[in-house]
Formats: C-alpha cells, sequence, structure tokens
C-alpha cells in the first residue's frame, strides 16, 4: 500500500500546529523561520491540487485526519467498506465523503 503525500501531509500539518504553538508561546523568530522553511519543503512534494485541498481544510483547522475502525477522526462518520476498499486500492483518493478531509488510512498502519 502507497501512502503517496499523505504521509507528507501529516508531517506539514504537525509542523504547522508547532510552528503556531512556538510563536504563540516563544515567538522566536529563528525557530519560526526553521519551521517554515521546513514547511515548505515539505509542501514542494505534494502534487499542487492535493496541497490546495489540504490547504483549504487546513485554514479550518484539519486537513487530514486517521481513519479508524471506518471511522473519520475528523467528523466522526462511518465511511461505507466499499468506499474504503477503493480508496485501499488506489481507485478513489483518501477524501471523507461526509466532511471532504483527506483521510490516512488505518490500512497504512497508523502509529498511535
Amino acid at each position: 500500500m502507497t501512502r503517496g503525500p499523505y504521509t507528507t501531509l501529516l508531517k506539514i500539518q504537525e509542523l504547522e500546529l508547532v510552528l503556531k504553538e512556538s510563536q504563540a508561546l516563544h515567538g522566536e523568530e529563528k525557530e519560526a523561520q526553521e519551521l517554515s522553511e521546513k514547511i515548505d519543503a515539505l509542501k514542494s512534494d505534494v502534487p499542487e491540487r492535493t496541497l490546495k485541498h489540504f490547504d483549504r481544510f487546513r485554514r479550518n483547522g484539519v486537513g487530514i485526519t486517521k481513519e479508524v475502525d471506518g471511522r473519520c477522526r475528523a467528523c466522526n462518520m462511518v465511511i461505507p467498506q466499499g468506499t474504503l476498499n477503493r480508496m485501499n486500492s488506489g481507485k478513489e483518493e483518501p477524501v471523507c465523503p461526509s466532511c471532504q478531509v483527506y483521510l490516512y488510512l488505518s490500512a497504512y498502519n497508523w502509529e498511535n
């Protein structure tokens, strides 16, 4: 199972959260600049269409979330098994049919 750009999106989301928290707590410009550079480098590895979709939802909170036991962790809706099968086989983009956030599928062996 290929993870495509979704592992990279997870890293971007995590670094953006760290950057926001760091700026709020410490206000250190040097650390913020380093994190911003890491984020930009990671973004260059993600296809433009995927990144635009991610950024649109990330502005409102979550751009990617994990799927656990057939449920989206962002909206807690059940994802139909047929849809999950198509996502796992790569025939369908891993996007929650309810909230449209990217899904990091449990088939990717998400580490807790």
